[in-house]
């Protein structure tokens, strides 16, 4: 989509404001997985932290990837949602 629509688009999506929700955050009661790329340039460890912080029983796992996580580091991607989802995550 950013080859596509061009680097002016990509820079004014990124600029929108997005209120968020984090008070709510507790009130997610559902299995969550974080998955945050130590490379992003986009969103930060912290903000995946708060997220992991805020929400009870979540789990964060950092890859060495960017923000694009399926495309830089698909199998990784992979192993890790299987590894989760078939619940064999050691916390």
């Amino acid at each position: 989509m950013g080859v596509r629509l061009g680097g002016r688009v990509f820079q004014q999506q990124t600029m929108f404001r997005r209120d968020g929700d984090l008070e709510r955050l507790g009130e997610i009661r559902c299995a969550t997985l974080i998955v945050a790329g130590t490379q992003d340039r986009l969103r930060s460890i912290e903000e995946a932290e708060e997220l992991r912080d805020g929400i009870p029983g979540s789990v964060m796992v950092l890859v060495e990837a960017g923000h694009m996580i399926p495309m830089e580091a698909p199998e990784e991607l992979a192993a890790i949602l299987t590894r989760w989802l078939h619940g064999r995550w050691a916390q």
